[in-house]
């Protein structure tokens, strides 16, 4: 049995600084992908750097934006909820009473004020002088110049 040596391929020699793969005719460094030497104009240059941060600072900026609008958009419903809770709560604490108060009631939670209108209402027909009807209107103002407004009608039969 005869064994064949073959000579092992040369070893390419590296730059010191880089591990790079260095060309040993001429000391070039070698792309890492095809082997072939590196010109001196591959790479970026200082403009095509310039112009892609300049991109990417604006896209972050609108990103940023974009998050600010969403927190103010959530802040806005978040008050309208409550402002819709509050005036609710107070409706059905004026219906809930045997006989509402008539007239004005103000009253403040957190930065809403909570302001409660009862007004008597009138019948136009005999039939109905036992029924008593109460207007209830309810106001939730909270700054800078929020306003939700709810009303209802209270219906109450007077025994005679």
């Amino acid at each position: 049995m005869r064994l064949k040596l073959t000579p092992s391929p040369q070893r390419q020699s590296s730059s010191p600084d880089s591990g790079q793969p260095l060309n040993p005719e001429s000391g070039q460094p070698l792309s890492p992908d095809s082997g072939q030497p590196l010109s001196p104009e591959s790479g970026f240059s200082l403009m095509e750097v310039v112009i892609a941060l300049a991109i990417l600072g604006i896209a972050l900026s609108a990103l940023i934006e974009l998050g600010s609008i969403s927190l103010r958009s959530t802040k806005r419903a978040e008050d309208y909820s409550l402002a819709l809770l509050y005036a609710r709560s107070s409706m059905e604490e004026a219906y809930i009473t045997n006989t509402p108060q008539v007239g004005s009631e103000t009253k403040r939670i957190g930065i809403f004020t909570i302001k409660r209108d009862i007004e008597e209402g009138t019948t136009q027909e005999e039939a109905l002088d036992m029924i008593k009807a109460y207007l209830i209107t309810i106001t939730v103002e909270w700054p800078p110049t929020n306003r939700y407004t709810i009303r209802g009608i209270r219906i109450i039969r007077e025994e005679g």
